[in-house]
């Protein structure tokens, strides 16, 4: 444990271009995010400023805590990981937001690349670089923002206002690191098992979809049940014929 806490404050620091990127990402997911809510009938600036605000502080939130979930899964590992902006995809977002009148997202959290690290990989059954674990690092960010979204509706009740806008942020986030778009999350999911895209694309599709409507733990339960039936239908319907 004392050499995992060591590692990981050695090996995920933030460097200057990671840094920027992450600001970048941060800012145009909230500005995407908040699109629609620069008043009602009439342009209000007030209003859309203070929900730019409160969008930034959220989405500063799940974004931080899907890079640096990856980063922590990616040190246990033995890989040095850094995160990378994906510039083209967040301008795909900010032009369907603006075509669409902001009712239509695209917000890609962008991608974690990974240097192998010889000294702590000493050991390991596979020495070199592992597209499993590269799979693993890249599940590892979706599933840090469906906990943030669980977390919050548990904590929460019924959720309103700002709790509610940071549970579908962090469902939304999920959603969009699940395209099997390269270099997002789920190309390398996909690349690496396409058993476990199914499975874990359709368990967070679930959670999305069932947090709206029930308590955290029937929202689980619902969803690895979904999630087993695509896995089932997969496997026999699919990959078997």
């Amino acid at each position: 444990m004392r050499n995992l806490l060591y590692n990981f404050e050695k090996y995920c620091s933030t460097g200057r271009y990671e840094a920027f990127g992450l600001v970048v990402s941060i800012a145009l997911i909230a500005f995407m995010f908040s699109f629609r809510q620069w008043g009602t009938e009439t342009f209000n600036l007030g209003l859309g400023l203070s929900n730019l605000i409160a969008a930034l502080f959220i989405s500063a939130i799940a974004v931080l805590v899907h890079v640096y979930a990856q980063k922590a899964v990616a040190i246990s590992k033995g890989y040095h990981p850094h995160y990378r902006m994906t510039p083209y995809h967040l301008l795909a977002g900010v032009i369907l937001t603006f075509i669409s009148r902001g009712y239509l997202f695209f917000m890609p959290v962008g991608a974690i690349s990974m240097q192998h690290l010889a000294k702590l990989r000493v050991g390991k059954f596979w020495y070199g670089f592992n597209f499993g674990d590269l799979s693993r690092v890249s599940l590892a960010g979706p599933l840090a923002n469906i906990a943030l979204a669980l977390i919050a509706r548990l904590l929460s009740g019924e959720p309103t206002g700002m709790l509610e806008a940071f549970i579908r942020l962090n469902i939304l986030l999920a959603v969009f690191s699940m395209f099997p778009i390269p270099p997002l999350n789920g190309a390398s999911i996909l690349f690496q098992s396409r058993v476990l895209y199914v499975f874990s694309a359709a368990f967070i599709v679930a959670v999305g979809l069932l947090i709206q409507f029930a308590n955290p733990f029937v929202t689980i339960l619902g969803a690895l049940v979904l999630a087993a039936a695509a896995w089932l239908f997969f496997i026999f319907g699919v990959e078997n014929k």
